[in-house]
């Protein structure tokens, strides 16, 4: 329809462009221009006729005009199907109902009046590629649930929920180790609530590595271990939208393994709180020192109020950290250490951590090759930032102190520091001393290069130490000749 207006457009266009007299004076012309007019009114008609009849039939058959984003949301508070990527669903996919209250095991489980009762028939039955479980929302189980095999490269099993109201909850009541066990790889787990494990709510653990599992929009409550647990290494995890309270160890352990090292790992829009015996997110070596892989990407998650750090990068590699939140973590929010190398902290908020007298909000430590970019650190914990680690990048920085100890200390026999461009700032009439804690490496050190940043203490001087001698800033320019542009 709109080519048809689009033809008229251009031919008026056209003729408005030619010699008016001339058309007048050629009754021949004039009528042309009618005729060709009016042949295109009737394509018009015809093309318009066609869309709206494809629009009706779209609506009579399914209930929706496909394209109608707001009608699909109606239908979906009647009635929440999970939305299944075109590409993950196969032709001759199967659909799979369980609900507790209504359901019998002995029904075929192929609609929802005739869904399963509990979890029992997926491990006698067979599924494929583009297969789907649903869980009713609003009911209960207090079993595991094992997802089954039978996805492979070319798409997934998944398992969702279907219903109104709450989400369909796994509550094992501490009694059961695991509220999901997942040994197979191609699995993709949406909208559950799991809760009181006596060990990890969620074990991950495939034999020869998993390959491509999802987990979203998950919350997690009350695990007797890790909320979300990680071994035996694999390629393609994707972790997101995932609420983790209350974890007896960590919200989310990803583990060395000896072979088949995990990578290639996303973790996004999560948000841990109250990991009571150790950190948020944490990519740590197994228990016999193994390491993990390469390629971790953890964006837009919050880690608050954990017994250590907020995220603990302990081994692997290639990692960025992009647009986190760490608040009040009780030995800070960010420690780099051990195996771990090549990473890059970006756009990090770090607030009022650790909470106690112990490590730093960004600690950095380990084998080094570490960024620290563009993040906001503040706040009254025991220290902002501690580097003692090789070749780190720390700039486009806020350190905002509000009390506690020394905001900024750098030690060890480390090389290649570089510290540009940041702001170090106190909200008080007072701050602690910026600290070079090893006598053989002050701040004039061949390998340290500190420039162009600012500092600010109200009314009173900022101080650095170096061997057992405090400095203001002037006398700290004037006898290691750095700093000249700051």
């Amino acid at each position: 329809m709109a080519l048809a207006i689009l033809l008229i457009s251009e031919y008026k266009n056209d003729d408005e462009k030619k010699d008016l007299t001339y058309i007048k004076g050629n009754p021949m012309r004039s009528k042309y221009s009618l005729l060709v007019t009016f042949l295109l009114s009737i394509i018009c008609f015809l093309i318009a006729a066609i869309y709206f009849q494809s629009i009706n039939l779209n609506k009579s058959s399914s209930g929706v005009i496909t394209h109608d984003r707001d009608n699909i949301s109606e239908i979906q508070k009647d009635d929440y199907h999970p939305v299944i990527n075109v590409k993950d669903k196969k032709d001759g996919s199967k659909i799979y109902y369980i609900d507790y209250t209504k359901g019998n095991n002995r029904a075929s489980g192929t609609s929802k009046d005739k869904a399963w009762k509990d979890f029992a028939n997926i491990k006698k039955r067979s599924f494929a590629e583009g297969d789907t479980i649903l869980l009713k929302r609003g009911e209960i189980w207090d079993q595991t649930l094992f997802p089954p095999a039978g996805g492979n490269e070319s798409g997934q099993v998944f398992i969702d929920a279907y219903g109104t109201g709450e989400l369909p909850v796994i509550d094992v009541q501490n009694r059961l180790s695991a509220a999901i066990r997942i040994y197979h790889s191609y699995i993709s787990i949406n909208n559950l609530r799991i809760q009181n494990s006596t060990n990890d709510c969620i074990a991950i653990s495939v034999d020869g590595g998993l390959s491509s599992i999802k987990l979203k929009n998950i919350e997690i409550l009350n695990a007797g271990n890790n909320g979300i647990a990680v071994s035996n290494g694999g390629k393609n995890l994707e972790i997101s939208g995932c609420y983790i309270e209350n974890a007896h160890n960590n919200g989310i352990y990803l583990g060395g393994s000896a072979e088949n090292k995990l990578g290639d790992v996303k973790i996004y829009d999560c948000h841990i709180i109250k990991a009571s015996g150790n950190d948020g997110i944490t990519i740590h070596e197994d228990g016999k020192g193994n390491t993990a892989g390469s390629n971790f990407l953890f964006k837009n998650n919050i880690a608050e109020m954990c017994a250590e750090q907020g995220f603990d990068i302990t081994t692997g590699e290639n990692i960025l950290l992009l647009n986190n939140i760490s608040n009040m973590n009780r030995q800070g929010g960010i420690v780099v250490g051990h195996s771990a190398k090549n990473i890059t902290i970006k756009g990090h908020k770090s607030t009022d951590e650790p909470t106690e007298k112990t490590s730093a909000a960004i600690n950095l430590m380990g084998l080094g090759n570490i960024r620290l970019l563009n993040s906001i650190v503040k706040g009254n914990g025991y220290h902002l930032l501690s580097i003692s680690t090789n070749n780190v990048a720390v700039a486009n920085n806020n350190f905002i102190w509000n009390g506690g100890e020394e905001p900024i200390d750098i030690s060890g026999k480390i090389e290649n520091i570089y510290f540009i461009n940041n702001i170090v700032y106190s909200k008080q009439y007072q701050m602690r001393r910026i600290r070079f804690l090893e006598a053989s490496r002050p701040p004039d050190y061949q390998s340290f290069y500190f420039d162009y940043n600012l500092y600010h203490v109200p009314d009173n001087d900022v101080i650095f130490y170096s061997n057992n001698r405090n400095y203001n800033f002037k006398e700290y320019q004037k006898a290691f000749k750095v700093e000249m542009n700051s």
